[in-house]
């Protein structure tokens, strides 16, 4: 089984491509999703209260994610404080989900992580933490390559805010995102998503046939 990491700015279409590419058959795993998941987690959520302050807590003593958002993504050194707590539990599950699916013998895993910051900063942060966060240095290597989707940044600005982001959010996260200039020259497979899901769509086949026929 062969493994990619699927990676995109925020607004790129990550989740239409990653969806794209499970209707084909892919095993996908989704790191955002899970990220959302473990922000439920009172282990979780005490660190990032303890770290971020109880202002980025509901009512309920839940994480608010708009809340925590403005906060964590206002600056490099706030979210890389973030990625420290969540960072660890992320990635054992989802090193978890990719060897669950080599049992199953799937044709291939696509994993979407947008914080990737290219393959040489991927593995030298892996190997600095490998005692730390051992899952993090097992799932890199599962990696035989990685699949870049990429927009126009204003397509990419009305995308976020249409699902509900703040257009401040969205371009702090932006300028603190590699450039979709970067993701090209990272990937071995570019999938442009400037127009219509049938046109992304489309694009995803041709890259899971290539990925398929590479396989044979």
């Amino acid at each position: 089984m062969r493994t990619f990491f699927l990676i995109g700015g925020i607004g790129s279409g990550k989740s239409s491509t990653l969806d794209a590419f499970s209707d084909l058959g892919a095993y996908t795993v989704d790191l955002d999703k899970i990220g959302h998941d473990i922000l439920h987690s009172p282990k979780i959520i005490h660190s990032i209260s303890q770290s971020f302050g109880r202002e980025v807590l509901n009512d309920d003593g839940q994480i608010d994610r708009a809340r925590l958002a403005k906060k964590a993504f206002a600056d490099k050194d706030a979210t890389a404080k973030l990625n420290l707590i969540t960072h660890p539990a992320i990635m054992s599950e989802a090193l978890r989900r990719v060897q669950l699916a080599q049992r199953q013998s799937c044709p291939c895993a696509i994993v979407e992580f947008s914080a990737y910051r290219g393959p040489e900063a991927t593995w030298k942060a892996a190997n600095e933490h490998a005692d730390e966060f051992p899952s993090t240095l097992a799932l890199v290597r599962q990696i035989q390559g990685v699949i870049a989707v990429v927009a126009p940044e204003d397509m990419r600005i009305a995308r976020a805010c249409a699902k509900g982001f703040q257009r401040e959010d969205v371009l702090n996260r932006i300028a603190q995102q590699p450039t979709d200039d970067q993701r090209r020259a990272w990937a071995d497979y570019v999938i442009v998503n400037d127009g219509s899901l049938s046109k992304l769509t489309s694009q995803v086949h041709n890259v899971f046939q290539q990925i398929m026929s590479a396989q044979d």
